[in-house]
């Protein structure tokens, strides 16, 4: 027995697709942020180490993100990321946030952040 009915305080809640995908839905639509929930979860530990280990973290939105340039970039194939990715390169860690910006198609709700000068870190920053 529930005590109440369901309540969450976003636009959207997070389901896991038909494929495995982990994805965010509003009830109209659905767009996966990443190809399993395991990736998501990479994603989220990728993040703590990232923002942990960098002396500099940069956060650009909206048309900016389309100026990034991910020249010399590799994926971090462990994130599986759909629309939702990460890319390291060197001492820089960068994540790119497209899918909420997909889901409410509001292209100014993406971002990159950008985490700089990473030298010590984890192993799985460590490559």
């Amino acid at each position: 027995m529930l005590a109440d009915t369901e309540r969450y305080s976003m636009d959207y809640g997070f389901v896991v697709g038909p494929g495995g995908e982990f994805a965010i839905e509003n009830g109209v639509s659905q767009v996966a942020l990443h190809r399993s929930v395991a990736g998501w979860i990479e994603a989220l530990a990728l993040e703590w180490s990232a923002a942990h280990c960098s002396p500099r973290i940069v956060t650009i939105h909206g048309e900016a993100v389309d100026d990034l340039d991910l020249t010399g970039f590799e994926p971090f194939d462990e994130v599986a990321g759909v629309s939702d990715t990460w890319w390291r390169r060197g001492d820089t860690v960068v994540a790119v946030r497209c899918g909420e910006a997909l889901l409410f198609g509001h292209p100014a709700s993406r971002s990159a952040t950008l985490y700089e000068g990473i030298v010590e870190a984890p192993i799985y920053l460590d490559y």
